[in-house]
């Protein structure tokens, strides 16, 4: 008798739970600022109906949103308090200081007996009110206004267990990547750490669609001098994304530690649009904690650009601290400075070393490295952080870093120009990505050099492929 009866009591409070759901519901809505400027937000409700109430039936204040963030705007009910008829007009304005608004408005109509419907509406500077999502779930617009071309993308979804919809709105500015191929005495590399760790590390980690992101990338990278890419751990992945990159980049390494017999590769590539002569690469001895699944290391090409020479390294160093990762990862870094050193490059050719070091610039291991290797903190002209869990949809945790970077050795030939730009990578335009469209937990950072003059021979015997 107690077994039925308690079986009854749980019946009767999933039943409670389930109706209470079905009698409320609210919709709620998401708005990113994928752009490099602050927006202001002013949420507004226009109804006839004094007793829906803010902080009760909707919510939604005015506030700031920053480069790239994405925040929960605005709620409302669907069904409770909503009166049969009555209309509910909610008008998301959005704008950069100093400049007209753009609205976005979501009407919503109390139905006779339960729910409501919903309509929206765009309406840009000096334009007219236009509908939008009337027979799409997903679409785009591209304007002008606030002086540049945007992107803005409205998505409608139903999010499963649930009867009502959500909306998610996204203003995009277009990442203009200057490109400077034609120019011997110029080189472009970009370092990205890409998270395609096996199946089994989601368990931890959210790897996000990997395969679209594996497809997505290589496009989305394709204007540089010299790629390194690193976390390409995944076999099937590697795989798909060489095959892709060569679209773009003809010429490419192995991977780091692709004979080893650990679980898994170092996972560091080079891949580039001129001929790579020669290629090296170096597992460290040194390892802890986790890593030391990993045949962790650093990959070398020597790289022929029109003639002129770039000597260009990636590595991936040592991740967490604890269980002795920070003495593994100095003595890593003394690896990579004496691998290096054993290859006997000419002080007048140039030294490019990219990749992710794991050693914020404020951390006192940042000196270490900078004495190890013979390279100075770069300028860097984009974003702050290339990992930063505030914004990236990808990334576990709460922290905010710069952890990858791309060096120029100041033993070798030196740029007379130079910096680092840290920039964000997403995939808006494919909605399986939404609403976690990054493309990974970091963010690619681009290495600018500018030399006056580029010394030596080029090497003559080429073991490239």
């Amino acid at each position: 008798m107690k077994k039925v009866l308690t079986s009854w009591i749980i019946s009767l409070l999933i039943t409670t739970a389930v109706h209470a759901e079905v009698m409320g519901g609210y919709t709620f809505i998401i708005l990113t600022n994928n752009t490099k400027t602050n927006l202001n937000l002013k949420i507004h409700l226009t109804t006839k109906d004094i007793f829906f109430k803010k902080g009760r039936d909707w919510d939604g204040n005015t506030l700031t949103l920053a480069p790239y963030e994405s925040k929960q705007v605005l709620w409302f009910s669907r069904n409770i308090n909503v009166k049969a008829n009555q209309l509910y007009e909610f008008d998301i304005a959005i704008q950069q200081p100093w400049n007209q608004p753009f609205v976005f408005s979501i009407t919503e109509k109390g139905k006779a007996i339960y729910g409501s419907d919903l309509y929206s509406e765009l309406t840009l500077p000096l334009q007219n009110k236009q509908k939008i999502l009337t027979n799409h779930h997903f679409q785009l617009f591209t304007a002008d206004f606030f002086g540049k071309t945007y992107q803005l993308y409205a998505r409608l979804w139903t999010p499963t267990g649930k009867l009502f919809d959500n909306y998610h709105f996204t203003i995009s500015e277009a990442e203009i990547s200057a490109s400077h191929l034609d120019t011997p005495q110029k080189l472009h590399v970009l370092t990205y750490n890409t998270q395609f760790m096996p199946f089994y590390a989601n368990v931890v980690n959210n790897l996000n669609h990997p395969t679209i992101r594996a497809q997505d990338i290589p496009k989305k990278i394709s204007t540089y001098d010299v790629v390194i890419l690193e976390e390409v751990f995944d076999q099937d992945l590697r795989i798909t994304l060489t095959n892709l990159m060569r679209m773009y980049y003809p010429y490419h390494t192995k991977v780091v530690g692709y004979r080893t017999t650990k679980a898994l590769s170092g996972g560091v590539m080079i891949f580039s649009k001129w001929p790579i002569l020669k290629e090296d690469q170096v597992v460290y001895q040194a390892s802890a904690d986790i890593d030391r699944l990993a045949a962790k290391g650093a990959i070398y090409a020597a790289i022929n650009k029109m003639g002129i020479l770039y000597h260009v390294f990636g590595t991936h160093l040592q991740s967490a601290n604890a269980h002795g990762g920070e003495d593994a990862r100095e003595k890593q870094l003394q690896e990579l400075a004496y691998f290096i050193e054993s290859l006997n490059i000419s002080h007048h050719q140039a030294v490019v070393i990219g990749g992710d070091f794991n050693i914020d610039p404020l951390k006192p291991q940042f000196y270490f490295l900078q004495q190890a290797l013979h390279v100075g903190l770069p300028e860097n002209i984009g974003y702050p952080y290339s990992a930063d869990s505030y914004i990236n949809t990808m990334k576990v945790g709460y922290s905010r870093n710069r952890i990858d970077y791309v060096f120029y050795s100041h033993l070798h030939l030196k740029p007379k120009l130079t910096y680092n730009k840290i920039f964000i990578l997403r995939d808006l335009d494919n909605e399986k990505m939404w609403p976690a469209f990054d493309l990974s937990d970091h963010f690619p950072v681009a290495g600018f050099f500018e030399f006056d003059r580029v010394g030596g021979d080029s090497i003559k015997n080429s073991n490239s492929r």
